[in-house]
């Protein structure tokens, strides 16, 4: 596992997971190359969301929030994102997973 395998929990990495199983499981690539694809997932991901240069502003109330071992997560609730270009976002709660990259 990498520092950065966090990306593994989306929506994406879920869908990667899945097809990289089904495929060990049909004997069609071998652990190492399972490995070595979820691992380049995790870089790739890493270099390509460091390069947005898109613009949202956050409003909410920190309902909680917990470090550990440089892996933050962060419970807010009542959120609100406006956009560059003035579009709002409302949502309830919202869970927010970082850790410090190398």
């Amino acid at each position: 596992m990498s520092v950065n395998d966090h990306y593994r929990k989306t929506s994406l990495g879920l869908a990667l997971q899945a097809a990289l199983d089904e495929l060990l499981e049909a004997q069609s690539i071998s652990p190492d190359l399972m490995n070595h694809v979820l691992e380049n997932f995790d870089t790739t991901m890493v270099k390509r969301l460091s390069n947005v240069k898109h613009r949202a502003d956050l409003k909410a109330l920190c309902k909680e929030y917990k470090n550990m071992k440089d892996f933050w997560t962060i419970s807010l609730k009542d959120c609100k994102f406006t956009f560059s270009k003035a579009e709002e976002l409302h949502t309830d709660k919202l869970t927010v997973f970082t850790s410090k990259t190398q």
